[in-house]
């Protein structure tokens, strides 16, 4: 379910590098409340049309130079009006300055947001500039990081590094995008925007759903909990959101054959087919390990401070299958113009998420808020698994089988290993390695499957 226009990879380098600066729960916490708020007026800025514009860029439908420029103008149209509302309203709130400063500084990533054209080498199928970009903003901020964070009470150097980055990241793309000998001006065309509008609405509403799933929890967390719980809960989210990063990469390189082919019986069979053994296998191995070595991953990601996080991350590891299975079933679905069907189950997952938060988090904190989200996440399964199979008739119950049997087989290995008394990073090789063959052996994801699809005509 974790849409492709939701996942801003971008944003997951820095979170790794914040954990190593060791900063208070009260400091962590309040950086993770600000950008989840934030986050909120990112999709208006977007409103679906990164996904929009990747789909029609991929079928050749638009010219790249025309097309880019209106919408951009668009978007940072909408970025200008959202930053002075937002700048408003900000002074007039009885805060602390620390919150004040610290929101302001982070609210020019809707113009980052706004100007970031990433969508567009999707769609020409080109993503060295996207990694590349992506690199460097990263390896950036790590520099900045060492060079500028030295202690616990940095909020405001931290929400800087985090902002700059996010526009070192959108800058690169459009000094590629010209290189490309493509040109980018002003073009505000009325009739553009309304078309873009009735397109992208179903998109938008379905990441402002997604975006409840991800971000609601946290800040009822940060208003009705303590801090303290708020950073735990946190530590634990921001392993799952890594964990299901490389489902975007797979996404990201199937969208664009995927949207050209919809119509195409044959060859869109082949692609889903491929399509689901990555994601699917993907999907177990993250999920294995991250129940097998939840312990592990939070001592050497944020240290001793954060063990509270380990059961939270054991509860929360079970979605990243449930979010692989959902971006397998869902988004493919935005491809073949059947985003409004899309929209209707996260949507109905979303509210299920609310009602359950509004439960379950008071009584229970951030465990509450763990399994609501797994809740709504098999909600919106339910939700998509239906409207998957009207729409080709195929959900690749074989394949989801054979990766079922894979689990069971990695994480009973594993935990007899566990149990033994074995070094865990002895066990995790070992584990690895039984995943490999595992996969191997159920032909899963093996050679043969590989060539195959490699050398097959579509």
């Amino acid at each position: 379910m974790f849409a492709d226009y939701r996942l801003h990879v971008t944003h997951f380098s820095p979170y790794l590098i914040i954990s190593k600066f060791h900063f208070t729960l009260n400091q962590y916490s309040l950086i993770n409340f600000i950008i989840a708020l934030t986050s909120y007026f990112l999709l208006i800025i977007n409103y679906g049309t990164d996904t929009l514009g990747s789909r029609d860029i991929a079928r050749s439908e638009p010219d790249i130079s025309i097309y880019v420029s209106k919408l951009l103008s668009f978007r940072l149209f909408i970025a200008i009006l959202l930053y002075l509302l937002f700048t408003v309203v900000l002074l007039l709130l009885p805060q602390s300055s620390l919150i004040k400063n610290s929101f302001l500084i982070y609210t020019f990533t809707f113009f980052s947001n706004a100007l970031l054209i990433n969508w567009v080498f999707r769609g020409i199928e080109k993503t060295f500039p996207i990694s590349l970009a992506q690199i460097l903003s990263a390896l950036l901020s790590l520099i900045a990081f060492i060079l500028l964070v030295h202690h616990s009470d940095s909020v405001i150097q931290v929400i800087s590094i985090l902002t700059i980055s996010s526009f070192i990241n959108s800058f690169i793309l459009i000094i590629y995008f010209i290189k490309y000998s493509h040109r980018l001006k002003f073009l505000f065309d009325p009739l553009f925007i309304k078309g873009i509008i009735k397109a992208s609405t179903p998109l938008a509403i379905s990441a402002l759903m997604i975006n409840i799933y991800y971000n609601l929890d946290q800040v009822m967390l940060g208003m009705i909990s303590t801090k303290r719980e708020l950073g735990y809960y946190a530590a634990a989210y921001k392993i799952i959101l890594i964990a299901v990063v490389p489902a975007s990469m797979i996404l990201q390189s199937f969208f664009p054959q995927l949207a050209k082919f919809y119509n195409e019986i044959k060859g869109r069979s082949r692609l889903m087919n491929f399509y689901a053994r990555l994601m699917f296998t993907t999907g177990i191995f993250f999920t294995s390990m991250g129940l097998l070595f939840a312990g592990e991953i939070i001592g050497i990601v944020y240290g001793p401070a954060y063990k509270s996080s380990i059961p939270l991350l054991r509860i929360l590891i079970l979605n990243v299958f449930l979010i692989y299975v959902n971006m397998t079933y869902g988004n493919p679905l935005i491809a073949w113009d059947k985003q409004k069907y899309y929209s209707y189950a996260i949507t109905s997952g979303a509210v299920l998420n609310v009602l359950l938060n509004f439960i379950l988090i008071p009584k229970y904190f951030a465990y509450g808020a763990a399994i609501a989200t797994i809740l709504s996440e098999a909600a919106v399964l339910a939700g998509l698994t239906f409207i998957h199979w009207r729409t080709i008739k195929d959900l690749y119950l074989e394949t989801l089988l054979k990766s079922g049997g894979c689990f069971i087989t990695v994480i009973i290995f594993g935990r007899v290993l566990q149990l033994l008394g074995i070094i865990w990073w002895l066990v995790l090789i070992l584990s690895v390695f039984i995943f490999l063959i595992a996969v191997h052996k159920s032909n899963l994801l093996s050679e043969a499957v590989i060539k195959e699809f490699l050398n097959e005509e579509i």
